[in-house]
């Protein structure tokens, strides 16, 4: 793209900004950040775009869009800031906690002819669509079961962290829930929650949730954690084979392929090509801001996907945060 998308950052010293989305942009000609502010340090990768605040990014008339890695609770606040100053929006996921706030930024975007865009990332990388499309193609036969897992640790030095806060959209289950649960919605048909389980920490957040869901004809389990050891992990398993995913919800370039095991013994190792998803994110983003293509994910995934984690949560044991409105 010879004319970049001119990005202004929100919240420029977020952990997923640093370690993420900057390395994409050095990498792409489609996006050029030229705006960038912190309530803490500015990082030296945007120090020569710095502002002094959140709002004098937004009203810096060389921003055409910004991005937004804030805690969970203020992503309403800024989306809508956002839209109010004219910039399309990339907004990290959750974009919120509360459906209504969803609506509300969605509508606030679409009155000033913006796009609001969720970044969750994984969709974009080859290998998540070609592991659906292999299992829609009956490829492992009639589905029956999907495991999905989604652990890490968050240390005692990192006891500020947002995610221990549930006023703030804290809690394993709306960190990454959306990953552990998206394929599970990609695949099984309205499936329903049976059971969940989870373990409150001592500031009222789940740091471990683990649900069962099922239909007719299948069942899933998942499990976010951030009190155990990383782990990520993606089986789906048919009538006639199970489909094994590494590293399936933050996959990076070197992760090009899937393992297929069939009912009569053979192992296939099905290659579809990596790359870096973030990247092809920004990409896409970048075409949907010049209206050049479509945003992949719709409000109503979006919508759907939230109202999903609050019934969850609700279901859980005594304590458990529900969705917290941030207005």
């Amino acid at each position: 793209m010879s004319d970049p998308l001119r990005l202004g950052v929100v919240g420029a010293n977020s952990f997923v900004a640093r370690a993420a989305i900057y390395p994409a942009v050095a990498a792409t000609s489609a996006v050029e950040i030229v705006a960038a502010a912190s309530n803490s340090t500015i990082p030296p990768e945007v120090s020569g775009a710095a502002r002094r605040s959140y709002q004098e990014v937004l009203d810096d008339p060389e921003v055409e869009a910004v991005y937004l890695p804030l805690p969970n609770h203020l992503h309403r606040e800024w989306t809508e800031r956002a839209a109010a100053a004219g910039k399309h929006v990339l907004c990290e996921k959750p974009l919120a906690t509360a459906p209504h706030d969803i609506a509300a930024m969605y509508e606030a975007c679409r009155s000033t002819g913006v796009l609001l865009a969720e970044a969750y990332m994984t969709p974009f990388h080859p290998r998540s669509r070609a592991v659906v499309d292999h299992v829609r193609s009956g490829a492992i036969g009639d589905l029956r079961s999907i495991r999905t897992e989604f652990s890490f640790t968050i240390g005692p030095e990192h006891a500020d962290n947002y995610r221990w806060v549930p006023d703030h959209g804290g809690g394993a289950l709306w960190d990454v829930g959306i990953y552990a649960l998206s394929p599970i919605f990609d695949l099984l048909d309205h499936p329903s929650v049976r059971s969940v389980t989870s373990q409150i920490g001592p500031s009222g957040v789940d740091v471990t949730t683990s649900v069962t869901l099922a239909t007719n004809e299948a069942m899933a389990t998942t499990l976010c954690s951030f009190e155990m050891p990383e782990r990520q992990l993606l089986e789906i398993r048919g009538t006639s084979g199970t489909i094994t995913v590494d590293r399936p919800f933050t996959p990076s370039t070197p992760d090009d392929h899937y393992v297929i095991e069939r009912l009569d013994g053979p192992r296939d190792r099905v290659v579809t090509g990596g790359a870096d998803p973030y990247r092809m994110m920004l990409e896409a983003f970048a075409r949907g801001c010049r209206g050049r293509s479509e945003w992949p994910r719709s409000q109503a995934e979006t919508l759907a996907m939230v109202g999903q984690i609050v019934e969850i949560l609700a279901m859980a044991s005594p304590g458990s945060a529900p969705a917290r409105p941030s207005i």
